[in-house]
């Protein structure tokens, strides 16, 4: 009888202990950072949606109105360029042109939603450009060819490569600085205006577009709006939302190191004269400025804002979980920053400075890889 007492003593203890263990274990999976598998129990979702509302109201909203401010005063120079063709007023236009590149170049995180429905990626900034095409319509005139019209089997319209900031700026530059206003032909002056019209259209739909409801076609409630309430089809969380911010930049960040640098870099190995013409924005020699922006774009979608009007962020939000985490990007930002400056300008010039662009390439690596981590951090991926 005894022995029949200790062994149930001993088997009521053993499963008393189990069930302890099994309890403590199950607590352990969800508490933040003890196992947990979702966004939503790791991350504190006030301050999540107080991160997206930053984005939305404190970085791409004021990057676009920022950009329609200056393409507005891009067209206004111009139209005095057109009034009056004098070198001192083509000099002011090329101004123009730089300024109002800056914040679109600034805004290349964040190319998804309108940028990408409406097409307006492509139309403000297609690169390379159709020459053949471009020199076709200087040459007869055709100004129709300029809008909108024929689709290729890609669903590309043939117009794209022949408007757009690119366009512009092959009227406006020659070897980095303004033309000599003597040789612009009254057919390239006249291409000059309709480009930067288009262009000032394109920049007021894409910011009405995220900011204002109505203002646009098929944005009754504006895209900003949505992306702030996420309870579409589209965008159905704050996970789904604050992944898509990660996946902005990340995709920007390979761009810049695997595309914009590496493929003109690669390709003039084999063939200078290609590795050249492969270069964005070689006719102002302003690359190296498109590039630093376009790093300076994850900056402001991480941090919550543009620098001096910052809120909650995506930084504090993987600092909450990470800290270290949270460092590898702020370090990685500036890293890609420094290494992309160290690149003698302009690029098209020193595509075999080799050191300086392979490390400027592994920076924009390392910080698509610490965005990727970032994302991983929060259980986004």
């Amino acid at each position: 009888m005894k022995k029949n007492l200790i062994n149930s003593w001993l088997m009521g203890a053993t499963i008393c202990a189990t069930l302890t263990f099994i309890s403590v274990s199950c607590d352990e999976d969800n508490t933040p950072g003890g196992g947990s598998n979702t966004f939503e129990d790791i991350v504190d979702q006030a301050k999540a949606q107080e991160a997206v509302n930053a984005y939305v109201d404190k970085t791409v909203i004021p990057t676009y109105k920022d950009m329609h401010d200056k393409v507005t005063a891009l067209q206004t120079a111009v139209t005095t360029f057109l009034n009056s063709k004098t070198q001192t007023n083509l000099d002011a236009a090329c101004d123009a042109w730089r300024a109002a590149r800056e914040p679109w170049e600034e805004s290349e995180a964040f190319l998804y939603g309108p940028a990408d429905y409406e097409g307006l990626d492509p139309s403000l900034d297609s690169w390379p450009l159709e020459m053949t095409e471009i020199k076709a319509i200087l040459a007869n005139q055709n100004w129709g060819d300029l809008e909108d019209g024929s689709v290729n089997e890609d669903g590309e319209q043939s117009a794209w490569g022949v408007r757009g900031f690119h366009t512009l700026e092959y009227l406006l530059f020659d070897g980095g600085q303004p033309r000599d206003v003597s040789k612009v032909t009254d057919a390239e002056a006249k291409y000059t205006q309709i480009v930067t019209n288009r262009l000032l259209k394109d920049t007021e739909t894409l910011y009405y577009a995220w900011s204002t409801d109505g203002k646009v076609e098929n944005y009754s409630t504006c895209f900003g709006s949505e992306f702030k309430q996420h309870n579409t089809d589209r965008f159905g969380s704050l996970a789904v939302v604050i992944g898509q911010i990660f996946d902005g930049c990340i995709d920007i960040a390979g761009e810049v190191g695997d595309s914009k640098i590496g493929e003109p870099y690669n390709t003039y190995k084999t063939d200078k004269e290609a590795g050249v013409l492969a270069v964005e924005s070689w006719y102002s020699w302003n690359s190296l400025k498109d590039y630093t922006d376009n790093i300076i774009s994850i900056e402001n979608s991480y941090l919550g804002g543009i620098e001096g009007n910052r809120g909650t962020s995506l930084s504090d939000l993987v600092k909450s979980v990470d800290a270290d985490a949270d460092q590898r990007m702020k370090d990685a930002i500036e890293n890609a920053i420094i290494m992309i400056n160290k690149i003698p300008a302009p690029l098209r010039n020193n595509l075999a400075k080799n050191t300086e662009i392979e490390a400027a390439m592994d920076a924009c690596s390392e910080l698509s890889d610490a965005l990727t981590h970032a994302k991983g951090v929060l259980k986004l991926d």
